[in-house]
């Protein structure tokens, strides 16, 4: 149950956290079981979709501050699409915006921290892939196989595969 970085840092800022990769969810949730229940509406309008957590969250430091996990930190949600067109950023769509909404209220509504939701055309490395998302290879965008670790790069979370939901 992370709730902050131990004094140990990761290899670089955008490694997953050990005691991350071991508990399949960022730093500030109690269980993977609550990670998942606030993210399981993104999930669901995503099916197709990877949805992965990053940022200081997963790695547990601030990738420009340095700083650790804590009060001041937010989540940082992505939607990986290798279908959606342009650079990666902010909600574009209609859809998106709407997602990107409720994803807000469900973690306000939580009494948790701010979250907001970023798409992008692959899994950065470094993300903590939701366990039961679809997985994309980060160099074709094509669906993969071959765990978390694969989809997101070098030092990524091992949970993946599975239905949405």
């Amino acid at each position: 149950m992370p709730k902050g970085p131990a004094q140990v840092k990761p290899g670089s800022a955008t490694d997953v956290h050990p005691v991350v990769e071991e508990a399949g969810h960022p730093f500030g949730f109690t269980s993977e079981d609550r990670y998942r229940a606030l993210t399981r509406p993104l999930a669901q309008a995503n099916r197709d979709k990877v949805v992965f957590t990053r940022g200081s969250s997963v790695t547990g430091y601030g990738f420009n501050s340095g700083q650790r996990f804590g009060e001041h930190s937010d989540y940082d949600i992505g939607v990986a699409n290798p279908k959606r067109k342009g650079a990666p950023g902010f909600a574009r769509t209609k859809e998106e915006v709407a997602e990107n909404q409720q994803i807000e209220q469900a973690f306000r509504a939580a009494g948790n921290k701010k979250a907001s939701v970023k798409y992008f055309t692959y899994v950065p490395q470094g993300a903590l892939v939701r366990r039961h998302s679809t997985e994309l290879s980060p160099a074709s965008g094509a669906a993969a196989g071959g765990g978390a670790a694969a989809a997101a790069g070098a030092g990524a979370g091992k949970k993946g595969g599975g239905s949405n939901g």
